[in-house]
C-alpha cells in the first residue's frame, strides 16, 4: 500500500474520530442528563403507580434502612420565682433534652388525575430514654399560659364586665388552695406541660366564660390512627405535570389560606414541608417552606455547599429578613414571630380574638433583638447549636439532612398588676424544640449511580470537544500530505480514479432526484401508528384532522363548554338535539329571553310553549312545543346572567377576595349545604364551580350528592326529566332538589318546595316540562371527599347471578317486613354502575367506597315533608325575544356501523377503558360521567337514538336472566348493539312521574346506532326493548327514545296508577289550557267514580286526586 493511501486512511480515521468526539460532546451528555432527569422524576413524583421504595419514602418517613427523626425538647425552669414576682429578671435553667422518635404515616391517600395527592397524617412520638437527660416527672416552674389567656379574654370584655370578672378571677387565685398555682405562674411536670393538663382554677371559670380554655399542652401526640382520621387533610402537588411544583402544599389542615393575620393580608398556603424541593437547585437560589407552627411561609436561601459522605449538598438557611418587623404578621420585635392571632382565632378565623400571647424565634433568641436576651438570665446563643438549616441534594431536590429549631415564648407584665403587682414586662422563653434527621449510609449509597453518571457526562462535556479538535487538525495534516503526493503523481501523468469514475453522473441525478414521488420514502411521511382503529372498509375511524375538528369545532354555538361543544347541535338557533336530529317543525319559533320577566311575557304570548336547554333530548314529542308558528320553544341558556357565565366560565378563585354578585347564576349556601342555580346552567359547569368553591368555609370544595352520566345538559332540564346517577341514598337529581321556581301558564312565578305544598312538589319534581318552565333550582350539596373506585369484569352470567342474589335478599327482607334487611340488600348496589358490552357478553362493574359510607344510609323510598301554601307572584308584558329557526346540518351517517356488532363493541370497549381505572380520586372525578373527550366523540361520530328502561328491583335479576336468554339465544339479538349499555340503581321516589315511583329500580341505558345509519328499524334492538317492557314491567325514560319507535299507546294509569291522575290534577290546576302539552299524545287522563266516567277535574282536590275516584285506564 502506497504512502498516499496510508495517509488517506489515517486522515479518514482521524476525521471519523473527531466526528465521533463532537457527536459525543453534543449528544451523550444531554442523553445522560435526560436519563438522570427521568430517573429523578420517577423517584420524586409520587404516583399511584410508584414503586414500593418511592411509596415508602412518601407514605411514611421511618422504615428499615432510614435514620430516625429525633425530636429533642428543652424546657426553661424559673429558679427565682419569688424574686420575679417582686420585680426581678427571671433566672432560667434549661432542662433536657427530653428526646422522642417522631413517626409520620400518611393515611387515606388518594391521587387525582391532575397530579395532586391528598392525605391525612398520623403523627406520633415514641420516647427515646437512652437519649433523654432527665425524667418526665421533672418539675418546671413557668408562666401559666392558660391563665394568661383567660386574662386576655376578660380584658377584651366591656369595662364593667372586665372589672367584675377580673375581681372574681383575682379572688379565686388568692383563695385557691393549690401549691402548683402561684399568681401568674405554675409548677408542672414536664409530662404535663408537653402532653397536656387541665388547670383546676380555669375549669371553674369555663362554664361562665365559654371562650376560656382550661386545658393546655405544648405538643400533640396521636395515640391511635383513628385520631388522624378525624384530622384535617393536606393536599400537595406531586409535580406530575410540572416538576418545578413538586411537593408543593396547596391545602394544609384543609385550608388554602390563613385569614387571621393583620387585614388585609391573607397568607396563601404554599411551599414544601422541607422534605422534597424542586430538582436542579444552585447556590443563591431561594425556596419556600410551609411552616405550620408559624402559620406562614418561610423563605430559605441556598448559602453554601456542604457534603454528607460522598454526596455534595446545598445548605439552606432561613432568610434573615423574615425576622424583621412586619405589620402583616403583627410582628413588631426583631426576630420574634407573633403567632398569637392564628393560635387564638384559628388559622381561618378573624384576627383580634383574645388569647395567650405566643411567639416563635430561634432558640435562646438568636438573631433577635438583644433586649430579649437581656430581659432574662440563663440564655446563651450558640449559632452551631441553635441554627436552623436544611441540607438538600441539588440535582434531585431531596433533603438528606436537616435540623429545624424553634423556641416558644410568651409574655407577662404590669398589664396584669391586679394579679401580680410588681412583675416587670418580660418576654419569657417556655421551651425550644429541635427536629433533626440525617440520611443513613444505605440511603446515601442510592445516590452513587447518579453521581457517577453526572461525572461521566461532565468529563465528556469537558474533554470530547478538545480531543475532537486535535483529531481534526491531525486529519487535515494527513489529508494535506496525501493531496501533495497526489498532485505530484498528476504532474507525472499517473493519476486515475480506482473505480473509473471521476464525478457524479447524470444518471445518479435522475435516479436520486427525479424518482417518482410514489416510489420514494420521504422523511416524516411515516405510516399511521400501529394499532390504529379502522372501520370495516379499512378507513381510519378518527383521523388526526377529524380529531382536531371534533376537539376544536370551527363554529361553537352550543352552550356546552367550548372544549366539548358539539359542532352539529342546533340550539340555541335550531330546535334539535346536540346531534342536530329530533328536529321540531321549522315553523316553531325560538325564544331567547334575556331576563325572567321577558320569559314570563313570552309564556303569556304563545298558546303552545316548551322550555329547551342544550339539546339532550331523544324524545321529540316531549321536546317540541307544537307544529306551527303559534308554538315557541324558550331556550333557558340565553338569559343574560346565565349566558355570560357559560361564555366567560369564571372560577370561584376569581372571587376569592371579593363577594360574588347577587345576580350570579350560582349561589352556594355553605351553612345550609345547598346551591341555588339558574335553570339554564349546564350540569358540567355547575359541578366544576362546586369543585372549585374552596375559598370560604369548605377548602375541599363541594359536589352534588350524586351526579349523572351525561352532564352536558342544563340543570333545569335534568331535574325536569328525573336525570339520575346510581345512588340508593340520594336518588336522582330531582330527589336532591329542595326548591324550584317555575313560570306557569298565566305568566306567574311559582315558588315551590316540599315544605310549601307537597302535592305540587310531587308533581313538579319530575314534571317533564308539562307544568311550566323551571327558572331556578335549589339543590343539596355535600363536601368534596376522597372516593376509592374499584372495578371488575365479570361475565354476563356471573353479573346476573350477583344481582339475582341481591334481589332475593331484598325480597326476603321485604316479605319479612325487615326494613334494615332491605337496606342492607340495596347497599350492595348503592353507587354501583355497570357497563354492559352486549355483543361481547361481558360486564364492567364499577363500585365506590369512602370513609363516611354507611350501608343503612340507603333509602327504600325518598320522601319529603309538606307545609304551607305556594307563593305566586304576578308578572306579564311584551317581549321581542322571538326568532325563526336557523337551519343547521345534522351529524352525517356512518354506514359502516350497520355491520359487525362485535367489532364495534371492541372498539368502544377500547375507548372506554379510562372510565374504569381504579384508584382514589376526588369525588367529582371518581364517579362516572362522560368526559369532555367522550362527548366530543359521541356528538360528532355518528347519529344514534338513546333509550333507557327502568325495571323494578325485586325482579331485576330474573329480568336479566330472561332477557339475556333471548339476547344470547338463537335470535342473536346482540347483533343490534354497538355501544355498551350503562346499568345503574336508584331508590323509590315520591314524585308522581318519577321512573322509580313505587320502589327502587334498575336503569339500563342503551343506544341504537343501526337504524340511523340504514334508515331501517333495528329489529334486534327493538325486540330487546319490547322484552324489557313486556316481561319486566319496564318504564321508558321521559327524555329518551322509544315512545314512537315501539308504536305503543301510552297508558299512564297502567304505568303509574293513581299517581298518574295526581299529576293530572296538578296539570288541571296549573295548566288548564294545555299550554305546555307538547306534541306528545301521552297526556291523557280519565276518571271514574262509582263505576261511572266523570271529568278528571271533579276528582281533584287541593292535595291531589281524590280517594273517592279511580284513575281510568286508556283504551288501546
Amino acid at each position: 500500500m502506497s504512502m498516499r493511501n496510508i495517509l488517506w486512511i489515517l486522515s479518514a480515521l482521524l476525521a471519523a474520530f473527531s466526528l465521533l468526539a463532537c457527536l459525543a460532546r453534543l449528544h451523550i451528555p444531554p442523553r445522560i442528563h435526560s436519563r438522570i432527569d427521568a430517573a429523578i422524576r420517577d423517584q420524586i413524583v409520587w404516583q399511584q403507580s410508584s414503586p414500593p421504595a418511592v411509596e415508602k419514602r412518601f407514605a411514611r418517613d421511618n422504615h428499615p434502612g432510614d435514620s430516625p427523626v429525633h425530636l429533642r425538647l428543652f424546657l426553661f425552669n424559673i429558679t427565682n420565682l419569688e424574686e420575679v414576682q417582686a420585680g426581678a429578671k427571671p433566672i432560667l435553667a434549661e432542662l433536657g433534652p427530653y428526646t422522642y422518635v417522631k413517626h409520620r404515616v400518611k393515611r387515606h391517600v388518594w391521587f387525582s388525575p391532575d397530579g395532586r395527592v391528598k392525605f391525612k397524617e398520623y403523627s406520633y412520638h415514641l420516647p427515646a430514654p437512652e437519649l433523654t437527660n432527665g425524667s418526665l416527672d421533672d418539675l418546671v416552674t413557668t408562666l401559666n399560659i392558660p391563665l394568661v389567656g383567660a386574662l386576655e379574654v376578660v380584658g377584651s370584655l366591656s369595662h364593667s364586665q372586665a372589672t367584675r370578672w377580673l375581681q372574681l378571677l383575682v379572688s379565686l387565685i388568692e383563695s385557691f388552695q393549690d401549691d402548683r398555682i402561684k399568681g401568674l405562674f405554675t409548677t408542672r411536670t414536664v409530662r404535663e406541660l408537653l402532653w397536656g393538663y387541665e388547670d383546676p382554677l380555669l375549669a371553674r371559670l369555663a362554664p361562665f366564660l365559654p371562650s376560656v380554655n382550661p386545658t393546655f399542652q405544648l405538643l400533640t401526640n396521636m395515640t391511635a390512627p383513628r385520631e388522624a382520621d378525624k384530622a384535617y387533610a393536606a393536599q400537595i402537588n406531586t409535580g406530575l405535570h410540572n416538576i418545578s411544583q413538586v411537593w408543593q402544599y396547596e391545602q394544609w389542615n384543609n385550608l388554602t389560606r390563613i385569614t387571621s393575620w393583620n387585614p388585609p393580608h391573607i397568607e396563601c398556603v404554599r411551599g414544601t414541608d422541607a422534605f422534597q424541593f424542586r430538582p436542579g437547585l444552585a447556590v443563591g437560589q431561594t425556596v419556600e417552606v410551609w411552616v405550620g407552627e408559624l402559620f406562614r411561609v418561610a423563605q430559605l436561601v441556598a448559602e453554601e455547599q456542604v457534603t454528607l459522605g460522598p454526596v455534595p449538598l446545598l445548605r439552606f438557611r432561613a432568610d434573615p429578613k423574615q425576622g424583621d418587623p412586619d405589620d402583616r404578621y403583627f410582628q413588631y420585635v426583631q426576630g420574634l414571630m407573633n403567632i398569637t392571632s392564628p393560635k387564638a382565632a384559628g388559622p381561618s378565623g378573624k384576627p383580634g380574638r383574645p388569647g395567650p400571647p405566643l411567639f416563635l424565634s430561634y432558640p435562646h433568641y438568636c438573631q433577635a433583638d438583644e433586649r430579649l436576651q437581656q430581659g432574662v438570665e440563663g440564655l446563651s446563643c450558640d449559632p452551631v447549636k441553635h441554627d436552623l438549616f436544611v441540607d438538600v441534594e441539588p440535582t434531585t431536590g431531596i433533603t438528606l439532612r436537616a435540623a429545624k429549631r424553634l423556641m416558644l415564648s410568651s409574655w407577662f407584665g404590669g398589664k396584669w398588676h391586679n394579679v401580680e403587682a410588681s412583675v416587670r414586662d418580660t418576654f419569657l422563653p417556655i421551651f425550644w424544640a429541635e427536629e433533626a434527621s440525617e440520611a443513613s449510609g444505605e440511603q446515601l449509597e442510592q445516590f452513587r449511580p447518579m453521581l457517577r453518571a453526572k461525572a461521566a457526562a461532565a468529563a465528556i462535556a469537558a474533554y470530547a470537544l478538545p480531543a475532537g479538535l486535535i483529531a481534526v487538525g491531525l486529519a487535515a495534516l494527513c489529508a494535506g500530505l496525501a493531496l501533495w503526493l497526489e498532485s505530484q503523481a498528476r504532474s507525472r501523468g499517473g493519476m486515475t480514479r480506482e473505480n473509473g469514475e471521476i464525478a457524479t453522473t447524470a444518471g445518479d441525478v435522475e435516479r436520486d432526484v427525479l424518482q417518482p414521488a410514489d416510489q420514494r420514502q420521504w422523511p416524516g411521511a411515516a405510516a399511521e401508528p400501529a394499532g390504529a382503529l379502522r372501520d370495516e372498509a379499512g378507513q381510519p375511524l378518527l383521523t388526526s384532522s377529524a380529531a382536531a375538528q371534533l376537539m376544536n369545532p370551527t363554529q361553537w354555538i352550543c352552550r356546552m363548554d367550548p372544549d366539548v361543544g358539539a359542532q352539529y347541535c342546533g340550539l340555541p338557533y335550531e330546535l334539535s338535539n346536540f346531534q342536530g336530529i329530533f328536529e321540531c317543525d321549522d315553523a316553531v319559533k325560538v325564544g331567547r329571553p334575556k331576563t325572567v320577566a321577558e320569559l314570563q311575557a313570552l309564556v303569556t304570548m304563545f298558546p303552545k310553549v316548551k322550555a329547551s336547554g342544550m339539546g339532550g333530548s331523544f324524545n321529540k314529542e316531549i321536546f317540541c312545543s307544537g307544529t306551527d308558528s303559534q308554538s315557541i320553544n324558550i331556550v333557558m341558556t340565553e338569559l343574560t346572567n346565565t349566558l355570560d357565565f357559560i361564555q366567560r366560565q369564571p372560577k370561584p378563585a376569581d372571587y376569592a377576595n371579593t363577594s360574588i354578585p347577587a345576580t350570579f347564576p350560582i349561589q352556594v349556601d355553605e351553612d345550609a349545604y345547598t346551591v341555588t342555580v339558574a335553570a339554564g346552567v349546564p350540569q358540567r359547569m355547575l359541578l366544576e364551580w362546586l369543585a372549585g368553591y374552596r375559598y370560604w368555609k369548605q377548602p375541599a370544595g363541594w359536589i352534588l350528592p350524586a351526579q349523572s352520566w351525561f352532564i352536558d345538559q342544563t340543570i333545569g332540564g335534568a331535574v325536569a326529566t328525573g336525570t339520575h346517577g346510581s345512588s340508593m341514598q340520594y336518588g336522582s337529581l330531582s330527589s336532591q332538589t329542595v326548591g324550584l321556581k317555575v313560570v306557569l301558564a298565566n305568566g306567574t312565578l311559582l315558588e315551590v318546595s316540599p315544605k310549601i305544598n307537597r302535592h305540587l312538589w310531587r308533581a313538579m319534581g319530575v314534571s317533564v316540562g308539562r307544568l311550566g318552565i323551571i327558572t331556578e333550582v335549589t339543590m343539596r350539596i355535600k363536601p368534596q371527599m376522597a372516593v376509592d373506585k374499584k372495578s371488575s369484569k365479570p361475565s354476563f352470567s356471573e353479573w346476573v347471578a350477583q344481582i339475582k342474589d341481591t334481589q332475593e335478599e331484598y325480597k326476603g327482607a321485604k316479605a319479612a317486613g325487615d326494613v334494615a334487611g332491605m337496606k342492607r340488600a340495596l347497599s350492595r348496589v348503592d353507587e354501583m354502575q355497570t357497563f354492559w358490552h352486549v355483543p361481547l357478553q361481558n360486564m364492567w362493574r364499577v363500585e365506590f367506597e369512602y370513609l363516611a359510607k354507611e350501608p343503612l344510609a340507603v333509602n327504600l323510598n325518598i320522601d319529603t315533608s309538606a307545609q304551607q301554601v305556594p307563593l305566586v307572584q304576578a308578572m306579564s308584558g311584551p317581549s321581542d325575544s322571538v326568532f325563526n329557526q336557523i337551519e343547521k346540518a345534522a351529524v352525517p351517517n356512518r354506514p359502516t356501523m350497520a355491520n359487525n356488532a362485535r367489532y364495534w363493541a371492541n372498539y368502544y370497549a377500547t375507548l372506554g377503558q379510562s372510565y374504569i381505572v381504579p384508584g382514589t380520586f376526588e369525588a367529582s372525578k371518581a364517579y362516572l360521567s362522560m368526559t369532555e373527550q367522550g362527548i366530543r366523540l359521541t356528538a360528532g361520530f355518528a347519529p344514534y337514538d338513546q333509550y333507557e328502561v327502568s325495571i323494578p328491583f325485586e325482579i331485576a335479576g330474573d329480568c336479566m336472566n330472561e332477557v339475556g336468554a333471548e339476547v344470547y339465544g338463537p335470535k342473536a339479538l346482540w347483533n343490534g348493539f354497538r355501544t355498551p349499555g350503562l346499568i345503574r340503581f336508584v331508590p323509590g321516589e315520591e314524585f308522581y312521574l318519577s321512573n322509580t315511583n313505587g320502589g327502587p329500580r334498575m336503569y339500563i341505558n342503551i343506544e341504537d346506532y343501526v337504524s340511523r345509519q340504514t334508515g331501517q328499524p333495528n329489529k334486534e334492538f327493538l325486540e330487546t326493548i319490547r322484552l324489557f317492557r313486556e316481561r319486566c314491567n319496564a318504564r321508558l325514560h321521559w327524555g329518551k327514545a322509544g315512545w314512537v319507535q315501539l308504536n305503543q299507546t301510552f297508558d299512564g294509569a297502567k304505568e303509574y296508577q293513581k299517581d298518574w291522575c295526581n299529576f293530572g290534577c296538578a296539570v288541571n290546576s296549573l295548566d288548564p289550557t294545555n299550554k305546555f302539552q307538547s306534541i306528545s299524545d301521552a297526556w291523557w287522563w280519565g276518571a271514574t267514580r262509582d263505576g261511572k266516567t266523570v271529568p278528571l277535574s271533579s276528582c281533584c282536590t287541593p292535595s291531589g286526586f281524590s280517594d273517592k275516584c279511580q284513575c281510568a285506564r286508556r283504551a288501546a
